[in-house]
């Protein structure tokens, strides 16, 4: 399930190619949708995960992955379902520039708007003092 672009908000947002995910009554098919917006999210999550606690909620930093879930969505639609359309370019241009902000947020050139970072430790940040053997006779006493 879409956490942070719900099926409505998509279903607006490719009107343009929108019978691309009606089913033959001319009904959505919400589930088709549904899994597109996932594996774009989690394409995200996947960039963020690591400074971020998800889903990330804060309202700024939301809208702005939905500005980057909107252009992926919009090319894998094409790409997925659009046999018979050309992929207009700025569609292309905007997939492109979008995956660039992606890999910017992980290499942790790019934060988001307005959600604080984790602040939990790791292994590469404890320091350890290589002057103090980690093992010497005084601490095997007994073994």
């Amino acid at each position: 399930m879409p956490s942070y672009l719900s099926v409505s908000e998509a279903k607006t947002d490719i009107q343009r190619i929108d019978s691309i995910y009606r089913d033959d009554a001319g009904d959505y098919n919400d589930a088709a949708l549904s899994s597109t917006i996932d594996d774009v999210e989690a394409l995200i999550n996947s960039a963020i995960s690591d400074r971020y606690t998800l889903p990330v909620t804060d309202t700024n930093s939301v809208a702005f992955i939905q500005s980057l879930i909107k252009p992926i969505l919009r090319f894998k639609t094409y790409v997925q379902f659009a046999e018979s359309m050309a992929m207009p370019d700025n569609v292309a241009t905007e997939y492109k520039e979008t995956m660039k902000t992606i890999r910017e947020l992980a290499a942790k050139k790019l934060s988001l708007p307005d959600t604080t970072e984790k602040t939990t430790g790791r292994p590469a940040d404890l320091v350890i003092n290589i002057d103090t053997p980690l093992i010497n006779p005084s601490n095997l006493t007994g073994y």
